[in-house]
């Protein structure tokens, strides 16, 4: 499988009242849209389940949550909306040798 290179971008989450329209991310849909963006991108076939409940851990003891407005979020590419719920999150992804996806906290 050909391997993809991930480019780090500078997205930093949006503060954003709801009458403007937002969608927003919980830990448990954050981790969902992380693992829905990095198979969609074609990055792994598999994501790490370990990694996966480390992430949603860590979200959840940290209050990590981001909105983001409607209209930004409509205007992204999905690779765009993978690297910015990465940035917003401070997660990175990796991938081992054979192909499974791993997260772990930006560094």
């Amino acid at each position: 499988m050909a391997r993809k290179s991930l480019t780090r971008v500078a997205f930093r989450p949006e503060v954003t009242t709801a009458s403007e329209g937002t969608f927003e991310f919980d830990p448990q849909r954050l981790v969902s849209a992380l693992t829905f963006h990095v198979q969609d991108e074609g990055l792994a076939s598999t994501i790490c389940d370990t990694c996966v409940q480390a992430t949603l851990r860590r979200f959840n003891q940290s209050g990590t949550s981001v909105n983001v407005a409607k209209s930004r979020w409509s205007g992204m590419t999905n690779a765009q909306r993978m690297e910015w719920l990465l940035a917003s999150s401070r997660t990175e992804v990796y991938c081992s040798a054979d192909g499974t996806a791993m997260f772990r906290e930006a560094r």
